[in-house]
């Protein structure tokens, strides 16, 4: 594509090289892109034309082009992933504490303040005896709750709800 151009896809490269530069700057060579790149990405994503021309640097490139419509299925299609397994683990805590009491609305609300974290191991995520912030849903993993000054106690399972 040139410089200019509208952003309706984006590429990866699957073999050879392309090489990406501004005719504003003596076509000086900004980027090359290799096996397993890709470009053209922040064209489709913003709406905007081209900021740069990119050309093969051989003849024998080949490269993956992904279409708006395509990405847009794919992207739609991750989300929707996300959140059925969002929803699935919201059940699987809250059904327990509220047997068939939980409704599709109250996931819903409950999906507007859940936020998706990673803890490393050893990270403490409550202190005792300190005003508790936030649920924390076990999503994968394993959590040792231990009492100041004592062993630890059994783990807590994935997919159980305790209050931090």
């Amino acid at each position: 594509f040139k410089q200019g151009d509208e952003g309706d896809s984006y590429y990866i490269v699957f073999s050879g090289e392309v090489v990406m530069f501004s005719k504003n700057q003596s076509n000086e060579v900004i980027h090359t892109a290799r096996l397993g790149e890709a470009f053209g990405e922040l064209s489709l994503l913003h709406g905007q034309a081209r900021a740069l021309t990119a050309r093969t640097s051989n003849g024998c490139t080949r490269l993956v082009k992904v279409r708006r419509d395509d990405y847009e299925r794919l992207v739609a299609a991750q989300l929707q992933k996300a959140m059925e397994e969002r929803f699935s683990l919201l059940r699987s805590a809250l059904e327990p504490m509220c047997p068939g009491m939980v409704t599709q609305t109250m996931l819903q609300r409950a999906m507007l303040t859940f936020v998706k974290c990673e803890a490393k191991r050893g990270k403490v995520l409550q202190q005792q005896m300190a005003q508790a912030e936030r649920v924390w849903l076990i999503a994968s993993g394993e959590v040792s709750v231990q009492l100041r000054g004592s062993l630890p106690l059994c783990p807590v399972d994935v997919g159980i709800c305790a209050r931090a």
